[in-house]
């Protein structure tokens, strides 16, 4: 079994260091970011949400007239036809 010798140089020591320093500065960024973004969202969705409420409470749909039926024979019971 062979063994592989990598060669560790400064220049995977800087990447690290500055990969380092992005991740770290970045992360938080980008979880703030993501979190106003469904903040903003859901916020939307709620004030939708109470516009429609407030409609339905403040009565602004139009009424509905039951429609004008003749009067049907109201049958007291079964009726054999003779």
């Amino acid at each position: 079994m062979g063994m592989v010798a990598a060669g560790f140089s400064s220049d995977l020591l800087i990447g690290f260091v500055i990969g380092s320093f992005v991740g770290l500065l970045l992360g938080p960024l980008l979880r703030l970011w993501l979190s106003w973004r469904e903040w903003a969202s859901a916020s939307a969705e709620a004030d939708l949400l109470g516009d429609v409420l407030e409609r339905m409470e403040a009565g602004w749909w139009p009424e509905q007239e039951a429609p004008d039926l003749p009067d049907a024979p109201v049958s007291g019971g079964r009726q054999d036809a003779r």
